[in-house]
């Protein structure tokens, strides 16, 4: 048999018109204006028997209330109950019956998962100006040669930026004609007024409702600074002030690329770095990962799926703790839903730009954060799934042509990474090998059962238990709301009964997403207390999330099956609106209310010694004796600093520095812990007019001595 090579030219022929990226990412974004069209690009028939039935049996079904359903979603959710009791077999048996009655509604045409339908076309691979490439990879050799500083100078930063553009306008194609008809703003929306109105108002209530989850209470959530965050307020800092590192070993994590994001944000709003003005940045950067994730949904099933997911996205506590929390995941979800995106739109629709695309996102991720390293992994996963299901169409050749312009994309990308590792691979390897092996500690036993157990651990994050610690996360409970997590199980149940019926690669290839990106969790084997951690799992909310609005699309399309006389439609309505209530209340509770809650009773008040620090300024004129007497595991005085505006004073002061402030003249301020005897007995012994006096905290335990000496 002939098998089908992928078409390569080395130039396009002169009278074609080249798209540039540019171009080509707008006819993406007008794609999502097409929403009608792209619906009826979606199986009906996720289960083809449908559609083989009597018109009799049709009419008799859409009748008949969907009781199996219904059912299956009372059952996920009372099991999901259950597991948030801690009550393990009770949800099981739950959700083992859940998943029966889900299975009979399917068997009985209750209800259908749409699968989008496979664009067909020909795969096209370097049919641009392919000499680019050459001048690209010289570009990226340079960078990493002139990188040797460790840091981002003007030079080194143009070539390595050249070096990105040349590669991919080398290895970019000219995609085939398509001629979409554009109709304006008004003539759109008066066409959904007119036609799809319920799709319209369910999009504005998404819209409205996270990006209020995303903007609320930035400042109260989280409370207080810990020292992670003040290790990246000061990175910023240092990029402001021209010090960009390839790399920051002093943070939890080192990878450049958010520090660089945060800072040009703040350099285009002309703000000085602060902690609601970065958690502010990453907020506006994660609108990018709702995009995403919507058109990932939309890309598998259809675009009820994709909004689903957006919403559960939005307002999910797990996200809005990681973004705030400011340890270095703010990055990861935008740049990972945008990778996955388009790694499965260029596989399922033969769109070779979309891999590329999907490569340099990967590259970005890691410049991001050492999450990705699972990245090339999973996405080697899922193009060997679509190779597998298509080997016999002949894709031998676009499969290693895929891999290969991945490869030489990413490496130019990553090229600060590097070079940064060449010139200190301890730097960047100890962190990992810290947690995988015996590097810091030793093993309790060998590693296989260790990485074993942690899996089967961090299997249950989204419906059991997570041990993140109180910056990150809210431990001990799943990492999913309620809703979420009871129908990630029947999303899941949902797409394997429909993989019975349609054979579609992205059915497996998003259900081994979930295991795979939870491998940075699970390789925690020095540490496997910290297994599963909501932060280095981060990345496995995306296939969760999806799965979840899987669940729930399974249901709607069980509730609101098109009849000519719809039954019971208010308490249908009435149903799903309190499904939501329920799931948004649960996420605004854990997110604004327990997380900020728990965060204040851990956490040092660094804001209200900041406070008394402002208020006797104000008291006395400028106060620039002002210290935080050091004792142990207690606040970090760069935050008070930072907290009072005075982040480049140095609060920190030594208990064997107390004689040095004897010669400094002017009005003197201490802080101090009130178990520290020695320094109050000192304080006593050289300012024998000073006054001590308890500040007493908003919380419980942690209330703070002030010693004031007058000039």
């Amino acid at each position: 048999m002939k098998r089908s090579l992928p078409k390569m030219e080395n130039r396009p022929s002169s009278d074609e018109k080249e798209i540039t990226i540019l171009e080509y990412l707008k006819t993406l974004l007008t794609q999502k204006n097409q929403l009608s069209q792209a619906d009826s690009e979606t199986t009906s028939s996720a289960n083809p028997a449908f559609e083989l039935l009597p018109n009799e049996q049709i009419d008799s079904l859409a009748k008949r209330f969907p009781w199996f359903t219904v059912g299956a979603a009372a059952l996920g959710l009372a099991a999901q109950v259950f597991a948030n009791g801690r009550m393990a077999l009770f949800s099981l048996v739950f959700y083992l019956v859940a998943g029966g009655s889900l299975y009979f509604g399917f068997r009985g045409h209750e209800w259908v998962l749409p699968l989008r339908l496979k664009t067909e076309g020909n795969w096209r691979f370097f049919t641009g100006r392919t000499w680019l490439i050459i001048p690209g990879l010289v570009f990226a050799a340079s960078a990493f040669l002139l990188f040797s500083s460790q840091r981002f100078t003007l030079f080194s930063t143009v070539l390595w930026t050249a070096g990105i553009i040349c590669t991919m306008a080398g290895l970019w194609n000219k995609p085939e004609t398509r001629k979409f008809a554009r109709a304006s703003i008004m003539e759109r929306l008066q066409h959904l007024l007119r036609e799809d109105r319920a799709w319209l108002f369910a999009f504005a209530f998404v819209v409205i409702v996270v990006v209020w989850f995303s903007f609320t209470r930035l400042k109260q959530v989280p409370p207080e600074l810990v020292s992670g965050q003040v290790d990246h307020i000061y990175t910023v800092r240092d990029v402001l002030l021209g010090n960009a590192a390839l790399t920051n070993s002093r943070n939890l994590v080192s990878e450049p690329l958010q520090y660089l994001w945060s800072s040009l944000l703040l350099s285009l709003a002309g703000n000085p770095p602060a902690f609601a003005s970065l958690k502010l940045g990453y907020a506006l950067a994660n609108l990018a990962a709702l995009y995403f994730v919507y058109r990932l949904g939309a890309e598998v099933f259809d675009r009820w799926v994709g909004l689903v997911a957006a919403f559960l996205l939005g307002i999910s506590f797990w996200q809005i703790i990681q973004t705030r929390a400011l340890l270095g995941s703010g990055l990861v979800l935008p740049l990972g839903c945008a990778a996955l995106s388009f790694l499965f739109s260029g596989l399922q629709k033969q769109r070779a730009n979309d891999l590329l695309l999907s490569a340099l996102f990967s590259g970005l991720g890691l410049l991001t954060n050492k999450l990705f390293l699972i990245f090339p992994l999973a996405a080697l996963s899922v193009s060997l799934l679509w190779y597998l299901f298509n080997r016999e169409t002949g894709k031998n050749g676009v499969f290693w042509t895929h891999i290969l312009q991945a490869m030489v994309v990413s490496a130019v990308v990553i090229v600060p990474l590097l070079r940064s590792i060449v010139l200190d691979p301890r730097a960047y390897l100890a962190p990992i090998l810290s947690r995988i092996s015996g590097y810091e500690v030793t093993l309790k036993t060998s590693p296989l059962p260790i990485f074993l157990s942690n899996l089967w651990s961090a299997l249950g994050i989204a419906n059991w238990s997570n041990r993140s610690s109180w910056v990150d996360g809210l431990t001990l409970r799943p990492a999913l709301d309620l809703v979420s997590a009871a129908f990630f199980v029947l999303g899941i149940c949902a797409v394997i009964f429909t993989m019975r019926k349609s054979i579609d690669w992205r059915i497996p290839a998003l259900l081994v997403l979930f295991p795979i990106l939870l491998l940075p969790s699970a390789l925690s084997m020095a540490f496997p207390m910290e297994n599963p951690s909501l932060s280095r799992a981060f990345g496995a909310l995306v296939p969760s999330i999806i799965l979840s609005a899987a669940g729930l699309r399974a249901l709607g399309s069980a509730l609101f099956r098109p009849s000519p006389a719809p039954q019971k439609l208010g308490q249908k309505l009435i149903f799903v609106g309190l499904l939501i209530s329920i799931t948004v209340g649960l996420n605004y509770q854990a997110a604004f209310v327990d997380y900020p809650s728990t965060y204040r009773q851990n956490a040092w008040n660094s804001s209200e010694m900041a406070k008394v620090i402002k208020q006797v300024e104000q008291n006395t004129g400028f106060l620039q004796n002002a210290w935080v007497v050091g004792y142990p595991y207690w606040v970090d005085a760069r935050a008070v600093a930072l907290e009072a505006d005075r982040a480049d004073q140095v609060l920190a002061l030594m208990p064997e520095q107390l004689e040095q402030t004897i010669n400094v003249l002017g009005f003197k301020l201490f802080l101090i812990h009130p178990l520290d005897t020695s320094t109050i007995e000192k304080l006593q012994q050289l300012y024998p007019t000073g006054t001590f006096a308890m500040f007493a905290s908003s919380i419980a335990e942690k209330d703070f001595l002030i010693f004031q000496v007058e000039p």
